[in-house]
């Protein structure tokens, strides 16, 4: 059979050329959706049209991690009006996309970028890498308190707001300020329009009554959402410094710095009964042993439970002194039973007052007057402010580390403090002193005295450690006194005998038989006495909180000098008194009672009178003609020595050393 050529030539063509177009088809590399990436820059902020920009950068790899040129890349947001310059953009050499994204809202988006190994890319068909990138579409703006003006009522607060964006200071930016809280105002409006400065700042004025954390909305112009923007509006500020003025080791827990509202009962009285309304602010201070600083941050306007009414000014007032407490619980406000430890009451008090009615009289709003009074003089506030110092002087003393000197001489000699049952002492005057006969009814029953010190005296000197007694079975409440203070204040506690005695055995113990060789050294006419104080008038520290006075734990109090009258004798026209202890010489016209044996100090005396001495020694011969009634008298009986200080006359003392001096009273 005959082919004709042709056809062998053209089926021999067409197999070359299906051979050669199945070899000339290209591979196309895939970029690695999770080894790509997509970051972020820095956010800024573009005035026309206003909105915040960053430049994000897709870095497209394949599966080994090497980079892919000519991808094409296209963005999407979750945030919705988010533009992206281009619209979309193909890799260069070394992998990267790079775009402009502008965002028109405050806040979060999240950025996705599609890709496609074409030339175009659809972001409705194309994959996404699979990170994201969240860009923070935000400004920094900061608010500076720059001046602040009281009136009675509000604060108008100069402050300083200052925007920025990564790049530094954004002029020329227009923004509102607005805000839900119900008494904050800028420039007399809940919401108000600014423009930033050349350098970024412009200086607003906001007004409230209320002093507390505020919230502030921030909206700049063109850019939805808002931003949170807190400021803490304060009130007038007084600052100062404690101080402590008593020496030994203080008993508070912890101490809190107030402005305290006075209870008046008139524009010049403290309701002593009950004196504190409540505090207007306070803060926790701590000297201990060294003083402390302490600034107070007080109300625009304080509450109107703490303020007192005056119809005839026709305004609402009060006084607010410094007070110093001790915060036992540690819930920074005062509650009753608290002890006051210090208060400033003159040369610096707080007072405040609005208006209660359509003609008020005196000064509005808060000021610093000298001390209180119907028309309390006004003192400088800039001047003053910043000085309201307050000393402690009603700590708690529950330990003391005591030293002093005792004149014996004797070797054998020792220090000793003693809790005693004050109420098995016949004739014993709470809180006056006692005489040594009363001493003795007790020192011998180990169940009436509590020993707390017994400590040798080496050389006419002691040292001593003091802490508070530690009663058992109902000592407690058995050998608790109480007594009423001149000013009519109830005082619960202990008394406490401090002595030197001789230890003839050496067994370091005060035996029955030992002698009391002296008591606590005092200038003439006085005595020291100590009690351990378990209940006091807390707010007595408001009648003169300049000098020390009662606190709780261990009190150094001096009184008048009871004598135990040894003997009594009349010779020559005049009365002849002997006691145990020596009196000075020198004496001129001295007044004295005398109170019967184991009768109070209270009883009507049975003889009155004055002395002179005119030496020294422990007889004392009165004239007849100066002593009424002293045919009365004998011995046993107590000399009451009322000069310097009479039946009513306390002094309240430190506890610096404690010396001894020979002597029974």
């Amino acid at each position: 059979m005959n082919f004709p050529r042709f056809s062998i030539i053209s089926v021999f063509v067409w197999l070359t050329l299906s051979a050669c177009d199945d070899g000339g088809k290209k591979t196309v590399t895939q970029p690695s959706l999770s080894l790509s990436t997509i970051t972020a820059g820095e956010v800024l902020y573009q005035a026309d049209p206003a909105g915040l920009v960053s430049e994000v950068t897709v870095h497209v790899v394949d599966d080994g991690g090497a980079a892919l040129p000519g991808v094409a890349v296209a963005l999407t947001s979750l945030v919705e009006g988010d533009t992206f310059t281009p619209a979309s953009a193909v890799t260069g050499a070394d992998g990267n996309a790079v775009f402009s994204v502008k965002g028109f809202t405050m806040g979060t988006s999240t950025i996705s970028a599609h890709v496609s190994a074409g030339s175009t890319v659809d972001t409705a068909v194309d994959p996404a890498i699979d990170p994201t990138v969240d860009i923070v579409f935000d400004v920094n703006v900061n608010l500076t308190p720059m001046d602040v003006q009281y009136t009675w009522d509000e604060g108008d607060f100069t402050l300083r707001l200052s925007l920025q964006d990564a790049s530094g200071p954004i002029a020329d930016a227009d923004f509102m300020l607005l805000t839900n809280e119900p008494n904050l105002a800028f420039d007399g409006s809940p919401a108000n329009f600014f423009t930033t400065g050349a350098s970024g700042t412009v200086n607003i004025h906001a007004t409230t009554s209320d002093t507390r954390l505020q919230t502030i909305l921030f909206q700049l112009n063109g850019i939805e959402g808002q931003k949170e923007v807190t400021f803490d509006f304060y009130g007038p500020r007084v600052s100062g410094t404690v101080y402590l003025d008593q020496s030994y080791p203080l008993g508070f827990r912890s101490a809190r710095v107030a402005a305290m509202g006075m209870n008046m009962t008139d524009r010049v009285t403290i309701d002593l009964g009950s004196p504190i309304l409540a505090q207007a602010a306070s803060e926790s201070v701590c000297p201990c042993p060294s003083p402390a600083g302490f600034e107070l941050n007080l109300p625009i306007m304080p509450h109107q439970a703490l303020l007192n009414t005056d119809a005839f000014r026709q305004v609402k007032y009060n006084y607010f002194p410094i007070v110093v407490y001790d915060d036992l619980n540690d819930d920074y406000i005062w509650n009753e039973g608290e002890p006051l430890l210090a208060a400033r009451l003159n040369a610096g008090i707080l007072h405040y007052a609005m208006p209660d009615g359509e003609n008020p009289v005196g000064p509005l709003g808060w000021k610093l007057v000298d001390v209180i009074a119907d028309e309390p003089e006004e003192i400088d506030w800039d001047f003053f402010h910043e000085s309201l110092d307050a000393w402690l002087r009603r700590s708690p003393v529950t330990e003391i580390h005591l030293s002093g000197t005792e004149d014996s001489g004797y070797d054998s000699a020792r220090m000793a403090i003693y809790v005693v049952n004050a109420a098995a002492m016949t004739g014993y005057t709470p809180s006056m002193a006692w005489v040594t006969s009363m001493f003795d009814e007790v020192r011998a029953d180990t169940n009436q005295v509590l020993p707390i010190v017994d400590v040798p005296v080496s050389e006419g000197t002691y040292d001593a450690t003091v802490l508070a007694p530690e009663f058992t079975g109902s000592q407690a409440q058995d050998w608790e006194i109480t007594w009423t203070t001149g000013n009519g204040d109830t005082v619960k506690g202990y008394l406490v005998i401090p002595f030197v005695y001789s230890d003839d055995n050496g067994n370091g113990a005060f035996d029955a038989a030992e002698t009391v060789l002296g008591t606590v050294q005092s200038p003439f006419g006085t005595t020291e006495v100590i009690f351990y104080i378990t209940e006091y008038p807390n707010y007595e520290l408001f009648r003169d909180p300049t000098r020390l006075g009662l606190h709780l734990g261990y009190n150094r109090i001096r009184v008048p000098s009871v004598l135990e009258i040894q003997s009594h004798m009349v010779d020559a026209g005049a009365q002849i008194f002997t006691f145990n202890v020596s009196l000075p010489d020198q004496l001129v016209d001295v007044p004295f009672q005398v109170v019967a044996d184991g009768s109070l100090l209270s009883a009507p005396p049975v003889a009155t009178g004055t002395f002179s001495t005119f030496s020294a020694g422990n007889t004392l011969s009165v004239p007849s003609s100066t002593c009424t009634n002293c045919g009365n008298t004998g011995a046993g009986d107590s000399f009451v020595i009322l000069a310097p200080l009479d039946l009513s006359s306390r002094s309240y003392l430190d506890w610096t050393e404690l010396n001894f001096t020979s002597g029974q009273p």
